[in-house]
C-alpha cells in the first residue's frame, strides 16, 4: 500500500513538468493568435464600418480561447476575459496589456484606431519575442526535471 502511494506521487511530480511545459507552448500559441487577432481587428476597423463588438462577435468563434459567452456590460466584459478566462494562460502583465489593447478600442477616430492596432502589434510581438527565448530551454527542462525529481523522491521514499 505504502508503495502504490510512493509510486503515485512519483509520477505525479513526473506529470507536472510536461504540464508546465505544455502551458509555456500553449502561452507563446495564444500570444501568436492575439497578434493575429489585433492585425485582423486593424484590417476590420480600416475596411468596414463596424462597432468593436460586432467585429469582437464575429471574431469570437475563431478566438474563443479569448472570447468568451458573458452576460455582463461592455465596460466589464474585456476585464472579465482578460483577468477571469481560465483558458488564458498568459502572465499577468501580458494579460494586463492585452486588456489595455481591447479597453482602448473604439475610443479614438478611424486613424488613431489603426495606429493602436499597430503599436500592439508590435508589443505583443516583441512579449513573443522575450517569451520564446525564455522558454525555449525551459520547455526542454521542465519534462526531464520533472522526470529525475519524481524517480528521485521514489528512491528516496522506498
Amino acid at each position: 500500500m505504502k508503495l502504490t502511494g510512493i509510486l503515485i506521487l512519483g509520477f505525479i511530480i513526473s506529470i507536472y513538468g510536461f504540464f508546465s511545459a505544455n502551458r509555456l507552448s500553449l502561452a507563446n500559441k495564444q500570444l501568436e493568435k492575439i497578434i493575429k487577432l489585433i492585425g485582423v481587428i486593424k484590417l476590420k476597423i480600416s475596411y468596414r464600418d463596424e462597432k468593436v463588438m460586432e467585429i469582437i462577435d464575429n471574431l469570437s468563434a475563431e478566438y474563443d480561447f479569448l472570447f468568451l459567452k458573458l452576460n455582463c456590460s461592455f465596460e466589464k466584459y474585456f476585464k472579465k476575459i482578460c483577468f477571469e478566462n481560465k483558458g488564458l494562460v498568459l502572465a499577468d502583465n501580458e494579460k494586463l496589456t492585452l486588456f489595455n489593447f481591447l479597453d482602448s478600442l473604439g475610443k479614438t477616430d478611424l486613424q488613431n484606431q489603426i495606429n493602436l492596432c499597430e503599436n500592439y502589434i508590435k508589443i505583443f510581438e516583441e512579449i513573443l519575442q522575450e517569451r520564446k527565448e525564455k522558454s525555449k530551454s525551459k520547455i526542454k527542462l521542465y519534462p526531464s526535471l520533472s522526470i529525475l525529481s519524481g524517480l528521485l523522491v521514489v528512491l528516496i521514499l522506498v
